[in-house]
């Protein structure tokens, strides 16, 4: 009885081996003498022994033996007798390392004695591991990773060498040993995979150049490492493939570059959504969570600043690509290589797939690596082999929050009230010269947002269950002293609704709730609505991406939260509020408040550094404690210090300045 690993592992799975060798172009090629003139590099790549070990433990408990596979799918019985005389149970086998050496382990349960008629006699057990001493090489004409054993031996289940009579023996040998002798990886239908998947990642024209290169790969020899086998494999490159250093960016980007950016982001943000969200069914950890939270936060909120920053960002995307994977990477191998899963292969390739992808990177913009969508497509493909658009929309996503450990809940029916917003000089966001290059693109950033991702303000009509309530939320210039009761009411009542479910400590209650109020006052001037003509509309920021009374980012929370509510229901909006400010204090300002109990964290710094990240962040974290300590805040930050300390004094009347003009 013999093992092989079939056609559809290798094709499945470990695309992503070669993938990984030809990313380690960047380490392995020399610099060119002359242009066009081919080199020879060699291009190591590593097979960790977690991916060997699993495809060969799927593979060889799925069938062939006498008896079957326990229900636990760990042992497989490869010869009883119906008398029970005799009997050999294995489990799948293993490799690791041990003094530079491949070993192959398999734990072997036996049961031998002598029949005679309708007796056994002196049946006798015998649990221990047989490791066989192998030689790994693979073979240029199939591609094929074989393994030679050198040297057999059985020891006790606590590693200490074993003697067996020769009835036992004898079974190990006519069994156990010619399960085992033929394990082998086939590693040459992962060609394809290759040829099909790295081109969507370079340039046009640079694709026959790669598809000989890969056609020219050979293998040579493989070393014995602690992690995994090595393949050292030989590969021709040519010079013609690299770019020149392109010429420094316009500082501004054209409308149709700009076009290009927004949508290319945002296919890599819903690529982005989609690998996070596979891990919905997992068990993580808090600081998986948080992880996880973090990178998408990150990747957001810098996305954000670019559609504001003047500079072009061409590569965004294929920057933020790398910085995503090389966090990421480690916990979804953590978290999937050991799971036994059906799409357990998918995986492994999706990993090695996107591991080649950072280390093609280190050559820098010389290759034309770019990150395209449908290179993206393809690798959400390898992850769950499911057909995937990549689709970029509003639709609530309770797997996202579910997985990030966001709570499920504002599903409390809140209590609604509107009012009335708009954009004003004390939004603390910085103005633009009306007169530059990027002020002439707004209009059209703008429109396109508006149109691709949100609808205009103006084109929408509020939910018929919210729409009865709306007026009731909108300043009318008179009041002032009615409609601020009511609003500010309506915040402390969601702040306090955010504490209960949080459980703070009763010290931190008065601190919060001045927190949403100055927010809320720096956001929108305590306004949700505003009208135009006989309508009445939602706030929204100057550019398109913020809505309501706390001013909710709908890109950077896309998919945590119920976009319409966010536009229509004045108290959703404020419990988000509350909420974010509160993920913000749990998740980075109170554990780094902790780390620095000798910080003298008063009242306004706490404050803060609340606000500064919830208007650009977790990354202004340290950013706004390096301005507050050389004295040197954003406008931004003065901006909501005013409001900060207008609450605390108790100067809520300060709000007729931007409410009503005096």
């Amino acid at each position: 009885m013999t093992l092989k690993i079939r056609h559809g592992i290798g094709y499945a799975a470990l695309c992503s081996c070669l993938l990984t060798w030809t990313a380690l172009i960047a380490a392995a090629s020399p610099a060119a003498d002359t242009l066009g003139e081919p080199k020879q590099v060699t291009l190591p790549m590593t097979i960790d022994y977690s991916l060997l070990n699993a495809m060969i433990r799927n593979t060889f408990l799925e069938g062939g033996a006498v008896a079957g596979v326990d229900p636990e799918k760990t042992r497989k019985t490869l010869y009883y007798e119906q008398d029970g005389c005799q009997g050999v149970v294995v489990s799948a086998p293993r490799f690791r390392e041990e003094g530079g050496v491949l070993l192959m382990e398999t734990q072997v349960h036996l049961r031998y004695g002598r029949s005679m008629g309708r007796y056994c006699v002196l049946p006798l057990s015998f649990d221990g591991v047989l490791v066989m001493h192998q030689r790994p090489s693979v073979s240029p004409e199939d591609w094929t990773l074989r393994f030679r054993p050198f040297k057999s031996e059985m020891r006790t289940l606590d590693g200490q060498p074993a003697r067996l009579a020769s009835l036992a023996w004898r079974l190990v040998e006519d069994y156990v040993l010619g399960a085992l002798a033929d394990v082998s990886v086939n590693l040459g239908p992962p060609k394809q995979q290759l040829q099909d998947f790295l081109p969507l990642m370079l340039a046009d024209a640079d694709r026959p150049q790669v598809l000989e290169m890969l056609n020219g790969l050979r293998p040579k020899d493989v070393q014995i490492q602690a992690q995994g086998l090595r393949l050292e494999n030989v590969m021709t490159i040519f010079d013609e493939l690299y770019q020149p250093e392109p010429e420094w960016l316009e500082p501004y980007l054209s409308h149709e570059e700009l076009e290009q950016f927004i949508v290319a982001w945002e296919v890599w943000d819903a690529f982005l959504v989609h690998l996070i969200t596979t891990l919905a069914t997992r068990q993580l950890t808090d600081d998986e969570q948080m992880l996880l939270l973090d990178v998408l936060l990150r990747m957001r909120h810098e996305f954000a600043y670019h559609l504001e920053d003047p500079v072009g960002q061409a590569d965004l995307v294929r920057i933020q690509f790398v910085e995503a994977w090389t966090w990421l990477g480690p916990l979804f191998r953590g978290q999937l290589l050991d799971a036994d899963n059906e799409s357990l292969l998918g995986y492994l390739a999706f990993f090695s797939a996107s591991d080649a992808l950072l280390a093609l990177d280190k050559l820098g913009p010389t290759l034309g690596l770019e990150i395209s969508r449908d290179g993206l497509i393809r690798l959400a493909w390898l992850l769950d082999e499911q057909e995937t658009l990549l689709e970029y929309g509003p639709k609530l996503l309770p797997e996202l929050r579910r997985v990030l450990g966001l709570d499920l809940g504002l599903d409390r029916e809140l209590e609604r009230g509107l009012e009335r917003g708009l954009d004003n000089e004390d939004s603390g966001r910085e103005s633009t010269p009306p007169g530059s290059p990027w002020s002439r693109s707004l209009k059209f950033l703008q429109d396109h947002l508006a149109a691709f991702f949100i609808g205009t303000a103006q084109a929408e009509f509020p939910p018929a269950e919210l729409e009865v309530d709306l007026a009731h939320w909108v300043f009318q210039g008179r009041d002032l002293g009615t409609y601020m009761d009511r609003v500010t009411g309506l915040l402390r009542d969601r702040a306090e609704e955010v504490l209960d479910k949080t459980e703070r400590p009763a010290g931190h209650h008065d601190f919060f709730h001045d927190m949403v109020l100055a927010a809320a006052w720096q956001e929108s001037c305590f306004r949700q609505f505003t009208t135009s003509g006989d309508r009445i509309m939602y706030i929204r920021s100057y550019n398109n991406t913020s809505v309501g009374i706390m001013q909710i980012n709908e890109r950077v929370w896309r998919g945590l939260y119920d976009q319409t509510r966010l536009r229509w229901d004045i108290a959703y909006n404020s419990q988000v509020g509350a909420e974010i400010l509160d993920l913000y204090h749990s998740k980075y300002a109170h554990p780094r408040m902790r780390k620095e109990p000798d910080k003298d964290w008063n009242a306004d710094l706490w404050a803060g550094m609340l606000y500064a990240m919830y208007n650009g962040g977790p990354g202004q974290l340290d950013r706004f404690l390096t301005r507050a300590q050389e004295n040197n805040l954003f406008r931004s930050d003065r901006l909501f210090r005013e409001k900060w300390n207008w609450v605390r004094q108790d100067a809520l009347d300060k709000i007729s300045v931007c409410l009503i003009g005096r």
